[in-house]
């Protein structure tokens, strides 16, 4: 990278934050080339055997037209709490069995469509919070 390029660089990422910022649903912070970054707020599953839906997470503009690569996701929840979890984009989802990894699963898809994380909490269980939910994605 050019000494100039990296002069500009600090400036680019803020201008790109605050896109971001300004655009519908959480904001997605482009992390670098080929991929962006998005976090959302907590979220409560008070009721068992029922789908919790986060906020779509919507990628950047400069996704549109790309093909997802690979996705990296990270959530905190109680030790052994009893929850499933999915990964979704509108064409497919893919099952969690981890609150932190990456896949290559949803490679190909359109990069420029949201994504979204789907909780469901065992029938009788008591309410728990999903913390700290973040997902990386890339593309091509």
């Amino acid at each position: 990278m050019s000494r100039i390029a990296r002069r500009l660089l600090p400036a680019l990422l803020l201008c790109q934050l605050f896109a971001a910022a300004a655009a519908d649903g959480p904001p997605a912070v482009e992390a670098g080339p080929g991929s962006w970054h998005g976090r959302i707020g907590n979220l409560w599953l008070r009721l068992p055997g029922r789908e919790t839906a986060s906020s779509a997470l919507q990628p950047p503009t400069l996704a549109h037209g790309r093909r997802l690569a690979q996705v990296r996701w990270s959530f905190s929840l109680p030790p052994a709490a009893p929850v499933q979890a999915w990964l979704c984009h509108p064409s497919r989802c893919l099952e969690l069995k981890q609150p932190r990894g990456s896949s290559g699963v949803l490679a190909g898809l359109d990069a420029g469509q949201p994504l979204q994380l789907r909780f469901r909490l065992a029938a009788g269980a008591e309410p728990l919070q999903v913390r700290q939910i973040e997902l990386i994605a890339e593309y091509r």
